[in-house]
């Protein structure tokens, strides 16, 4: 391990109370940890002010909660006043901010005052406008200034999918910021999220899965207006709902909301699964594909993310459109019933593991730091 410091500035980090919280984050870190000193810096979650050992790094939260309004803008001054105790407290390398809002205003205005170089992730909504489920960066009045600032310091800056990466070099090119983009997703557990092991019985007939709290813009309302055609064209088919708060949807005909399904429980969930389906109507990579596909479980759905960039999805569609995905999910079933699904080699498989994803981010600090 070198003696060098990482600093990661994250919205929220897990916890022993809360080991499921982000796990992709996690498996980050604790492959990170293995080569570098790495400190967390959770600015919203948990909601408490003890520092404390998890995954291999030092966690320090600051319990930004729920700061809105006037008290969010005295929240991010106290963040920042705080990132730069920790980052002068011992020999840091870099500082990474993950999501390229909150954490990249933060860390950019530290890495300017204390000369180490600023590594941005783009990891979730910043730049998105999703009217229908009144989501996205681009809806706050607040969200395009930190996000203007932190593209500003940054050193290197990374999407989670070239999806991703052409809104960021969109807007990249409108601020007159020059610097590259790399690719850079989060990656998942290849030792649990694999081909072989056991799957669910989960009964007679096909079985299509989606992954993803009911947020609306998961796109959960768009798939259950599109079911009862999937269901016309293959009626021996059932749809799984996985993810908190699922079981407050709608109830539809052949479709079982399973709610909050304990993370380490789901690859046995996937590979019971005949197909994996994505609805969502922003996505800015979507770590559950990448469970899906290291599952081995072919997957179909909504051109964002990650899945815009996959070439062996069996069926895509717009997202948002409703005809387009009834006819993805039963195209996805089609293939499905003529074997004729696509295999992604193990080379893109392993590149989906967390220490791939690490050594990714390895080599990004590493060049950012050399950047005159």
């Amino acid at each position: 391990m070198t003696h060098e410091s990482l600093v990661l500035v994250v919205p929220g980090y897990a916890s022993p109370a809360d080991p499921d919280c982000v796990p992709a984050l996690r498996g980050l870190v604790r492959h990170l940890a293995h080569d570098w000193q790495v400190t967390v810096v959770a600015l919203r979650y948990p909601y408490h002010r003890h520092a404390y050992e998890f995954d291999g790094a030092h966690v320090v939260p600051l319990a930004g909660e729920f700061a809105r309004g006037c008290e969010r803008l005295r929240f991010i001054g106290r963040a920042v006043r705080r990132l730069q105790e920790v980052v002068r407290s011992q020999t840091t390398f870099c500082i990474h901010a993950l999501w390229a809002d909150e954490p990249g205003f933060v860390g950019a205005l530290v890495a300017r005052h204390v000369d180490v170089p600023l590594v941005l992730s783009f990891a979730g909504g910043e730049l998105a406008d999703v009217p229908e489920a009144h989501y996205g960066g681009r809806r706050q009045a607040l969200s395009p200034l930190l996000v203007g600032t932190a593209l500003r310091g940054a050193a290197a800056i990374t999407a989670g999918s070239q999806h991703q990466a052409a809104a960021v070099a969109e807007l990249s090119a409108r601020l007159r910021i020059s610097t590259g983009i790399d690719v850079a997703p989060l990656g998942v557990d290849l030792a649990q999220f694999q081909r072989a092991g056991q799957g669910r019985d989960l009964g007679r007939g096909r079985h299509v899965v989606v992954v993803a709290a009911n947020a609306r813009v998961k796109g959960h309302l768009e798939l259950l207006r599109a079911w009862p055609e999937v269901l016309r064209r293959h009626p021996n088919t059932t749809l799984h709902l996985v993810g908190a708060r699922t079981e407050q949807l709608p109830s539809a005909p052949s479709v079982v909301a399973h709610g909050h399904v304990a993370h380490d429980e789901i690859p046995e969930l996937l590979r019971g699964c005949d197909l994996w389906v994505q609805a969502s109507l922003h996505e800015s990579q979507s770590v559950a594909l990448f469970e899906a596909v290291a599952c081995g479980v072919p997957v179909a759905g909504t051109r964002v993310g990650w899945l815009a960039d996959y070439d062996d999805a069996v069926a895509s569609c717009a997202p948002g459109d409703v005809a387009g995905l009834a006819n993805a999910v039963g195209r996805g079933l089609s293939v499905i019933r003529d074997r004729d699904t696509p295999r992604p080699s193990q080379a893109i498989v392993e590149a989906m593991g967390h220490r791939a994803a690490a050594q990714r981010f390895s080599a990004i600090y590493r060049r950012a730091r050399r950047r005159p």
